[in-house]
């Protein structure tokens, strides 16, 4: 919510809150080895990271392997659903968002051959249920559901209103109108 208010106050700005958000993630995981390691981020043991510490590795391995997870998963990743999300509605972002961990399970199974257990299948599950939920295909399960749910959601605005209704349009708490 936070991330559609501020695209929505600066349209054309995603790379510069792509860049804070990067910056608030390097603080955060710097943060938590500090914390982790009871040391202060100057007193962590950042040369790992210079030398090859596998057998035969080339010296370039691991700092290559931190600037591609810095750069390309994070920094790219993070701009693209900026520039992809100013575009939509929070409540859409959310769901998209949510389905990730079938994606990355389903890419680990295919690609790593990984096992799926019992909590991964009831998670899944549960990820899926809500989605369903979410996008009111159980509605016609539990009649009248979706007028009891449609009653207690509150927009933006701080007024009610329907799933299938879109948000109050610019003006309005800042809120965008649905295509």
């Amino acid at each position: 919510v936070v991330l559609e208010e501020a695209m929505a106050d600066h349209p054309d700005d995603e790379l510069p809150i792509a860049a804070l958000q990067c910056v608030v993630i390097a603080v955060a995981a710097v943060a938590a080895a500090s914390v982790d390691s009871g040391a202060a981020p100057w007193s962590l043991p950042w040369e790992h990271l210079l030398a090859a510490t596998a057998g035969g590795a080339p010296a370039w391995g691991v700092p290559a392997a931190v600037a591609y997870t810095g750069l390309v998963s994070t920094s790219l990743t993070i701009w693209l659903t900026a520039k992809v999300f100013a575009k939509l509605p929070s409540t859409d972002a959310s769901v998209i968002l949510a389905s990730e961990p079938l994606w990355a399970t389903g890419v680990a199974v295919a690609l790593l051959g990984a096992p799926v257990g019992p909590s991964d299948a009831v998670g899944g599950a549960l990820i899926l249920g809500g989605l369903a939920c979410n996008q009111g295909l159980l509605d016609r399960l539990v009649p009248g559901l979706a007028d009891e749910l449609a009653e207690h959601t509150a927009s933006p605005g701080g007024m009610s209103r329907r799933r299938d209704e879109a948000p109050p349009g610019p003006g309005v708490d800042g809120a965008r109108e649905r295509d």
